[in-house]
C-alpha cells in the first residue's frame, strides 16, 4: 500500500514514473537503485553537465581528417581565430562532425595554459609534444583506450603530480615525462616492454615507480636525477642502459632479478645514497663507472660469471669496506676502485690475471 506521500507524487507525476516510485518504495534510500529518482536526475544532471564541457571546448578545437574512408580525425589544438580565449579545462570528444577522434596530433596544445584534460573513450594515440610545456596542466584523465603516448607528450608539465596510464596501453615515447618535477608515482602498464630514452628525467618528485610484469629494457638516462628511494625490478628486464638511475641520490636499495645480463655505463653514477644492491649472476661485466660516487655502499659482491670490472665502476665509493671477486673474474680495469679510502677486504678473485693501473 502506497503512502500519502507517494500517492501525492504519483499523482503529479507521469504514468512512467509511477514505475520509479514504485522502485523507491522498495528501496526508501534510493542510493543503491540504479532507477530511482535520485539516481535518474543525477545521471541526466552528470550526461548534461558532461555534454556542455564537451560543447564548450569544441567550439575552440580544430581537427585535422586523418581517413575519409574510415571517417576518422585528430585534434589540431585550439582554432587559430580564438584569440586567446582558450578554455583552461579542456574535453575532447570522441567524435566531430560525423568523424571518429581517434588522437591528439604533434604539438597540440604545445606551451598552452590549460590546467586539465578529459578525453572520452576512442582516443588511442598522443603525438609528439602535444602538452609539451603546459606548465599548469595539473589533472589528466586518459581513456582505457590508449595504446601509445608520442615523443615529449607531457614533457615540462611541471604542475603535474600523477597520472594513471591505461592497461591498454603498449609505448611510452623518448622523453615523455621528462621534467615533469611534480610528478610523486607512476605505474607502468604490462603491455610496455621498454621504457626510452630520457623517458623520466629530471622528475625531481618522482619517489614510487611500479613496474609491469612486461618491461624488458630500461634506456638510457631513463629515470636520471629522479627522487626513487628504493627500487624492485621484475623478472622480464634484461637490460638497464646507461645512465639509466644516474643521480638518484635519494635510492638506498635496489632489488634485481636474474634475467638481467647488462647494466650500463654510469647506470648508478652518483646515487649517494645506495646502500644495498644484490647484482644479477646473469651479469659478464660491470660497465665503466656503473657505481661510480656511491658514497653509502659498504659491501659489494661482484657475481660469478663476470670477466671484467671497467674503468672507474667503483671510484669513490668512500663507504665501501669489503669485496667479492668471483673466480670467473679476470680483468680489473683501470681506476676501477680508486678512491675506496676505506676499503678493507678484498676475497676471491683467483683467475684474476690484469690489474689495470691505480685499479686500487
Amino acid at each position: 500500500q502506497l503512502s500519502a506521500t507517494n500517492v501525492k507524487e504519483n499523482v503529479s507525476n507521469s504514468e512512467s514514473n509511477n514505475k520509479e516510485e514504485a522502485s523507491i518504495e522498495n528501496n526508501p534510500s534510493g542510493t543503491d537503485n540504479p532507477h530511482s529518482a535520485t539516481s535518474v536526475k543525477e545521471n541526466v544532471s552528470n550526461s548534461e553537465s558532461n555534454n556542455k564541457e564537451i560543447a564548450s571546448s569544441e567550439k575552440f578545437l580544430s581537427f585535422s581528417v586523418l581517413d575519409e574512408s574510415a571517417k576518422t580525425c585528430s585534434v589540431a589544438g585550439f582554432k587559430e581565430d580564438s584569440n586567446g580565449g582558450e578554455p583552461t579545462d579542456v574535453v575532447i570528444p570522441s567524435a566531430h562532425d560525423g568523424y571518429k577522434v581517434i588522437s591528439i596530433g604533434d604539438y597540440a596544445f604545445w606551451n598552452k595554459k590549460i590546467k586539465s584534460i578529459k578525453r572520452q573513450e576512442g582516443v588511442e594515440t598522443i603525438g609528439e609534444n602535444a602538452f609539451t610545456g603546459c606548465d599548469n596542466l595539473s589533472s589528466v584523465t586518459l581513456p582505457s583506450t590508449i595504446t601509445s603516448l608520442g615523443r615529449s607528450s607531457f614533457s615540462q608539465c611541471s604542475s603535474l603530480a600523477e597520472i594513471s596510464l591505461p592497461s591498454a596501453l603498449e609505448s611510452i615515447g623518448k622523453w615523455c615525462f621528462s621534467y615533469c618535477s611534480s610528478l610523486s608515482s607512476i605505474a607502468i602498464p604490462d603491455k610496455v616492454k621498454t621504457i626510452e630514452e630520457h623517458t623520466f628525467e629530471e622528475c625531481l618528485s618522482l619517489q614510487n615507480v611500479t613496474f609491469g610484469k612486461g618491461v624488458e629494457t630500461i634506456g638510457e638516462s631513463a629515470f636520471y636525477k629522479n627522487g626513487i628511494e628504493s627500487l624492485t625490478l621484475p623478472g622480464n628486464i634484461k637490460t638497464i642502459s646507461a645512465r639509466a638511475f644516474e643521480k638518484c641520490e635519494s635510492l638506498e636499495k635496489i632489488i634485481m632479478p636474474k634475467s638481467i645480463d647488462f647494466i650500463g655505463e654510469r647506470a648508478f653514477m652518483d646515487c649517494a645514497n645506495l646502500k644495498e644492491i644484490e647484482l644479477p649472476e646473469g651479469l659478464t661485466e660491470i660497465s665503466t663507472s656503473a657505481f661510480f660516487c656511491c658514497k653509502s655502499l659498504e659491501y659489494i659482491r661482484i657475481p660469478e660469471g663476470v670477466k671484467r670490472i671497467g674503468i672507474n665502476a667503483f671510484t669513490d665509493c668512500v663507504s665501501l669496506k669489503k669485496i667479492y671477486l668471483p673466480d670467473s673474474l679476470e680483468i680489473i680495469d683501470d681506476y676501477a676502485f680508486e678512491g675506496c679510502v676505506n676499503l678493507e677486504t678484498v676475497e676471491g678473485g683467483e683467475s684474476v690475471r690484469v690489474i689495470g693501473d691505480y685499479a686500487f
